[in-house]
């Protein structure tokens, strides 16, 4: 038995060396080399593809109907949008860090029903309102619907004006066609705006 037993793993800083001879000791049937100098706890970064695959795992068993309720689609990205801003930013790390621990409870807060699950949203709340205001980033799909919700109202409204001052009959018809062609427009000019603020790395 070693002379560390009984001591925590992660305790401090351990220098090991794995040899070839001490794999074989404890696994004959798996020879493993390794030769690290230091060992050090270290945070790796993921891509967004990766996130995908390590939230899925987290997140496996979460309800289809509760994760749209509660947004859980936007996490692969604003992991990825945190990590990336946690070394220059210390509101950012804290976030990352709250949230990272949060992803491993949130199935079991929602099969029980947990009051934890607000603290998750407000969590959310907090970290996109310090996105927005402090590094003007926004997540995506904001910006588009904005517009098409925009345009819709506009273009009904200008479609029941021409109506009133045209005196066209079929005012129900003329206020759809309103909508329709708002939602169009809504939509090209959102598409537009998003492209530009994501060669600005402004979208998440």
């Amino acid at each position: 038995m070693s002379r560390n037993a009984g001591h925590p793993f992660f305790a401090r800083l351990q220098r090991l060396i794995f040899s070839d001879k001490s794999c074989r000791r404890y696994n004959n049937s798996f020879i493993l080399v390794f030769h690290i100098k230091l060992l050090k706890v270290t945070d790796p970064e993921y891509t967004k593809k990766e996130w995908i695959e390590i939230l899925n795992v987290r997140l496996d068993g979460t309800p289809k109907e509760a994760a749209l309720y509660y947004g859980l689609e936007i996490l692969p990205r604003l992991m990825y949008c945190l990590q990336n801003s946690r070394h220059s930013c210390d509101l950012c790390s804290r976030y990352f860090e709250d949230l990272n621990r949060m992803t491993f409870q949130i199935p079991i807060w929602m099969k029980d029903n947990d009051p934890q699950m607000k603290l998750y949203q407000q969590l959310i709340e907090n970290v996109g309102k310090h996105l927005r205001d402090t590094h003007r980033v926004i997540p995506r799909g904001m910006i588009l619907s904005r517009y098409i919700v925009a345009s819709l109202g506009a273009g009904a409204l200008i479609a029941l004006a021409a109506a009133y001052f045209l005196s066209i009959s079929d005012m129900t018809g003329m206020i759809m066609l309103g909508i329709v062609g708002g939602i169009i427009i809504g939509w090209v000019t959102g598409k537009i705006r998003e492209a530009v603020l994501n060669k600005q790395n402004r979208i998440f």
